[in-house]
């Protein structure tokens, strides 16, 4: 009789193995998925120390849960492509879209893969399109209420629209009933979310990244600039020499504090003991051999 779990399990546990395998070919490569910016000598976007990590072929293996929530992710995506090309649109929706960028002072390609661009057949307009899925309340709130998109998604939009020279736009989709927390209850005057799509457009304007929310018409300036970008990857390389530089900050791009403080991004991390011995020794070796024993 088949056992149906045993095929999920089995399942999982190929689409593993092909990562790792994936990961091998391109270790060493900076990423376009692991990218922040550098502003005012504090750090923006995803952790430059796990950046560094991954360069060096260090991940913490997912559980089972985060690899559910993945997948969701991706399905996002198949879905957008099923709509956009049901939708009338008189062009070609492509997906199989490649970065290999070089960086001066970055010795190998920082390499991505574009979730969607479009590409109108008149005018030859192209548009990318980056795609992400929204999982829990925090997101939601931070998202449909604030009009705010996460630091790391809105940085990764502004590098590819830069590295493929073109517009871009980042969307969320929420698929799922989101039930607010009790303060959120109280803010908002609702008690939940309905399932909900929301774009941001992005404009770079003399090298500084512009956002604006689909249902607001001002636009917002943000700290992020196509230099602090490129100075994000240049300190991911410098780091192999042992200084590891500063503690992410967890601030807004546009300049508002991060209601959870500026470490934010550091509470639930699996390096933060790491770290936190780091910041005291400044032991890059202690800290490597820490990080070995966390991931595969």
């Amino acid at each position: 009789m088949l056992n149906v779990r045993k095929l999920l399990e089995a399942g999982y546990e190929a689409l593993a193995k092909a990562h790792a395998e994936k990961e091998k070919k391109v270790k060493g490569h900076p990423r376009v998925g692991s990218i922040g910016c550098v502003a005012n000598g504090e750090v923006y976007g995803v952790c430059h120390r796990i950046a560094h990590a991954r360069q060096l072929g260090l991940e913490v293996p997912p559980e089972q849960h985060t690899e559910i929530m993945w997948k969701a992710g991706e399905a996002v995506e198949h879905t957008w492509q099923r709509l956009l090309e049901a939708s009338g649109f008189k062009g070609t929706v492509l997906s199989q879209d490649e970065v290999n960028h070089k960086i001066e002072g970055v010795p190998l390609a920082v390499l991505g893969h574009p979730d969607l661009k479009l590409l109108e057949d008149e005018s030859g307009e192209q548009l990318g399109i980056e795609l992400k899925g929204i999982f829990g309340s925090s997101t939601a709130v931070q998202v449909f209420f604030e009009c705010r998109p996460k630091n790391e998604n809105l940085i990764q939009s502004a590098a590819y629209a830069y590295f493929l020279g073109i517009p871009y736009e980042l969307w969320y989709t929420s698929s799922s009933w989101i039930s607010l927390a009790p303060w959120d209850k109280k803010t908002y005057g609702v008690s939940n979310i309905k399932p909900f799509h929301r774009g941001f457009k992005l404009e770079w304007r003399d090298d500084v990244l512009f956002y604006k929310d689909e249902t607001q018409e001002e636009w917002v300036e943000t700290c992020v600039s196509v230099e602090g970008i490129l100075e994000y990857y240049r300190l991911v390389e410098e780091m192999k020499t042992g200084d590891l530089g500063p503690r992410v900050n967890a601030t807004y791009i546009n300049g508002k504090p991060n209601k959870w403080g500026e470490q934010a991004n550091c509470g639930l991390c699996e390096f933060k003991a790491s770290c936190d011995q780091y910041d005291g020794d400044k032991d890059y070796q202690a800290w490597l051999d820490s990080i070995r024993l966390l991931t595969r």
